[in-house]
């Protein structure tokens, strides 16, 4: 195993976790509307999950000799609670991607692929909760 790209992968994964964590507060903050009171407090559960990814994530780089990295991706506010959802799915799909893509790096490492297994399961239960308040 490549420790220094499982390093530079895990800090990319971080980086997604700390942008959706920002985003979905965000949404919690702002929603407004007939059903924002439901739909924000999913956004604040969703946040959470997504401090829990990110504490793993950078404890798993500490673990590994790197430093947990402060970036922050671009953050979609959203107008609407459907402009919101909408983007959120989307920040789903590309984060199970992004992990998915990742377990190829650390096959042979049983901890970090059930980590980011893990991770994944939580953003795949995330993404069908939106799909299905988009429906």
């Amino acid at each position: 195993m490549n420790t220094k790209k499982v390093i530079e992968a895990l800090n990319e994964g971080l980086a997604h976790e700390y942008t959706a964590i920002l985003q979905y507060l965000q949404h919690y903050y702002t929603a407004s509307g007939i059903e924002s009171h439901n739909i924000g407090g999913l956004f604040e559960k969703i946040s959470i999950d997504e401090m829990k990814h990110a504490e793993k994530l950078a404890k798993k780089i500490v673990a590994l000799g790197g430093r947990p990295t402060t970036k922050v991706l671009k953050i979609y506010e959203g107008k609407t609670l459907k402009e919101m959802l909408k983007q959120d799915l989307e920040g789903e799909i590309d984060g199970i991607k992004l992990y998915q893509s990742q377990l190829k790096l650390v096959e042979e490492d049983v901890s970090i692929r059930m980590m980011l297994e893990d991770i994944i399961n939580t953003e795949v239960e995330h993404k069908e909760k939106l799909e299905n308040l988009l429906k």
